[in-house]
């Protein structure tokens, strides 16, 4: 389809609290934070996680494509160069530089939603994932590390509730790879998203059918945003 301006306005006012959703979800599998969890319980909170991770990536990119950035911004900076995903993170609160959104970005999250794990086990709605009961052997499995699912965890957490400044550091980040990418003879990676075909946890067995339908829709609109449907120049 041919997405317009209003159709990613539309995918950002529905799609966050479904995103929040998947989020409170994951938590609420987990609990708080510790080293180790049950092999069987981090597999089931992994399975939800991922598709929220490109979920809230491509909300951020679509919102980032309404920011207007400086033409003359520098290339020679540690964000142009550094291969890191720049997806939501926790560790860099701010940006440098004036960026100035197109529309004014007014994105309500409501607070994250309080979940029961496996209180509805199987409900097809929208934000809600399938349980898969443990078998006897998971049970009684040993823990498995899990402090870096906590972090990216905290992460999504961090740009829930503040999506207008992780859209601000994103758009920041292509920015300066447009201009490295000008000035370098060599390949720079300017796309802070694979192609909607390729998007982690797409076919995540936790995911119900129109949470998925809501988590291709939006990457077919982020891609969409790239392309310069909020292009105002």
């Amino acid at each position: 389809m041919q997405f317009t301006a209003a159709h990613l306005d539309e995918i950002l006012a529905a799609n966050w609290p479904v995103a929040a959703r998947l989020v409170a979800w994951a938590r609420a599998l987990a609990g708080s934070a510790a080293e180790t969890l049950p092999k069987h319980l981090l597999l089931e909170a992994s399975r939800i996680l991922r598709p929220a991770e490109s979920f809230i990536r491509r909300l951020i990119v679509i919102m980032a494509c309404r920011i207007e950035v400086p033409q003359n911004l520098s290339s020679r900076t540690a964000a142009a160069k550094r291969p890191t995903d720049p997806g939501p993170s926790h560790r860099n609160p701010g940006v440098q530089g004036n960026l100035t959104p197109t529309e004014p970005i007014t994105v309500s999250t409501a607070p994250f939603p309080k979940i029961i794990p496996f209180a509805f086990p199987g409900l097809w709605a929208p934000g809600m994932v399938r349980y898969t009961p443990p078998t006897p052997e998971e049970l009684v499995a040993a823990p498995v590390p899990a402090t870096h699912f906590f972090a990216r965890l905290a992460r999504l957490e961090a740009a829930l509730a503040a999506p207008d400044a992780a859209a601000k550091r994103l758009a920041l980040w292509m920015a300066r790879r447009r201009a490295a990418l000008k000035a370098a003879r060599k390949p720079v990676r300017t796309l802070p998203i694979r192609p909607w075909g390729l998007m982690p946890g797409r076919v995540s067995a936790a995911l119900d059918a129109l949470t998925l339908d809501r988590i291709n829709y939006t990457s077919r609109g982020a891609q969409a945003a790239l392309e310069g449907v909020w292009n105002t120049s």
